[in-house]
């Protein structure tokens, strides 16, 4: 079994990889267009933590729930087309592993558009009408995003949020201690789970998402409580 704090290691997310997901030829290219496709980026605030490690976490972890195996693919994909389309392309992607593939990663990639507000309403819209599979993808995106930040806070505590506090405030944000970066990308986190526990409320996912909920309520009321 893998274990979620090794997965920062590229060495070792590759391996699991290699060894756990199914093992077929469509698979094993897959984790190694996502290895290329990823290869120069980083977790945000982790500068020696090599970014492919995180699709592969969530593409173990929607194998997890059983999913198709061109979910696996796409969930090895999910942000290859939000964020580097210049790496591996969508005309790429769909030659190689087809039109559902693509489908998939659509349906999980973000359009950027400057107002944050009709993104986050745009975007939860796309989602609600996705296929089950994407929701799964992103059910386990946003899962391991918030573990990773979490965790990471309760070693390095308030430096773990640096790279977030850099961004501006949001206002919509419903928590006491909300006037930082930290605090908008959790409640942006918090938000998307509902979202999804509203699709598939039943789900093995959709549990997991209440337990993600539960952890960023406690954390957000661990860093009020700890300067007041």
């Amino acid at each position: 079994m893998w274990n979620v704090r090794d997965m920062r290691n590229r060495d070792y997310a590759l391996a699991q990889a290699r060894a756990l997901l199914v093992q077929s030829p469509r698979i094993l290219r897959a984790v190694e267009v996502a290895d290329y496709a990823h290869l120069e980026q980083r977790r945000k605030g982790k500068p020696n933590v090599y970014y492919v490690t995180h699709p592969i976490t969530v593409a173990l972890k929607v194998q997890g729930f059983g999913a198709s195996e061109d979910a696996v693919i796409a969930a090895l994909f999910h942000d290859i087309l939000e964020d580097v389309p210049e790496r591996y392309s969508r005309e790429e992607m769909l030659a190689e592993f087809g039109g559902h593939v693509v489908e998939l990663v659509d349906a999980v990639t973000e359009d950027k558009i400057p107002d944050h507000t009709e993104r986050r309403r745009r975007y939860q819209a796309q989602l609600r009408a996705a296929p089950v599979e994407a929701r799964m993808i992103k059910a386990a995106d946003i899962w391991h995003n918030v573990w990773d930040t979490l965790d990471d806070y309760r070693v390095r505590g308030e430096e773990a949020f640096a790279a977030f506090n850099q961004d501006k405030r949001n206002p919509d944000i419903p928590y006491p201690n909300c006037n930082d970066g930290a605090s908008r990308i959790l409640y942006k986190y918090y938000e998307a789970a509902w979202n999804l526990i509203a699709c598939e409320p039943e789900s093995e996912w959709a549990e997991m998402l209440r337990g993600v909920r539960a952890d960023i309520v406690a954390t957000e009321q661990l860093r009020y409580d700890r300067v007041h």
